[in-house]
């Protein structure tokens, strides 16, 4: 295949592959304001929430009905949310799923879609920062309970002790940045162990060329600039998502919204 040909497609580069991700923050944000200069704790998201007006939760019901709605753009949303809400609520009715775990909510924005759609659905919340899960609980009133949560460390219970555990999905939406591989495949290993049967797994992108190589040439841009980027974790190309949970899951593809997603089923 010729460098002209992988550089015009869109799939992901065919093979195991990850890279360290950067990001060039507003300067009303300096990297020395994030835990150890880099985006990948508690305590950084939580500052980023109160300090960074693209990032931050609005701390009125009217404000965030108005930014998940997308009359304002927060936090990596793009045109098609509101279509993905709906999208991946009729595929959870679809699939028979009558409650549903998110993890790592943040602003909670498709969340809110998710139950707009599908008011029947009941839904937790989750996040791991502690000022994101209080500004979530402020605002997010038709969620059933929104709640702390470290998907690294926490056991899955909100899943498991539920009585309707067996159509209970687990939604992890855009936060595949934030684990190295070897993490995310213990967070696979430790779901199936502890009985979790359904995750949809909705990762950011796919690492490409193109991405490989314009990302290789923001930070040489940066470097030059004397501008100071802050690590906020890791891109994947497709095939190394897959080796994060194939001996524990059998996946499904599934288009929702404009983005890709896994349907895992615990394997028996």
């Amino acid at each position: 295949m010729s460098l002209r040909s992988l550089l015009s497609r869109p799939a992901s580069l065919p093979f195991l592959f990850t890279i360290r991700h950067f990001h060039l923050f507003d300067v009303s944000v300096s990297k020395k304001e994030f835990s150890e200069e880099k985006l990948d704790s508690a305590e950084s998201w939580d500052m980023l929430r109160m300090r960074e007006p693209l990032f931050s939760i609005p701390d009125t019901r009217e404000e965030w009905v108005t930014v998940s709605e997308l009359a304002k753009r927060k936090d990596g949303q793009d045109g098609r949310l509101i279509e993905r809400g709906q999208d991946i609520a009729a595929f959870f009715k679809e699939q028979r799923i009558t409650s549903v775990f998110a993890v790592g909510s943040g602003g909670a924005g498709l969340e809110y879609q998710i139950k707009k759609a599908y008011p029947g659905l009941r839904l937790v919340c989750s996040d791991f920062a502690p000022k994101t899960v209080l500004l979530l609980k402020k605002v997010f009133d038709e969620a059933e309970e929104v709640i702390r949560f470290d998907i690294l460390h926490d056991e899955w219970t909100p899943i498991t002790d539920r009585t309707d555990a067996g159509t209970t999905a687990c939604l992890i939406y855009r936060l595949d940045a934030q684990l190295t591989d070897r993490e995310w495949r213990e967070v696979f290993a430790r779901m199936a162990a502890r009985g979790v049967r359904h995750v949809l797994y909705i990762p950011t992108g796919f690492l490409t060329l193109y991405d490989l190589l314009y990302r290789l040439r923001s930070r040489l841009k940066w470097w030059l600039a004397g501008k100071e980027s802050v690590f906020s974790g890791y891109l994947r190309t497709k095939m190394t998502f897959h080796s994060f949970w194939k001996s524990h899951f059998s996946e499904q593809e599934r288009v929702l919204g404009g983005m890709c997603g896994f349907w895992l089923s615990a394997i028996k």
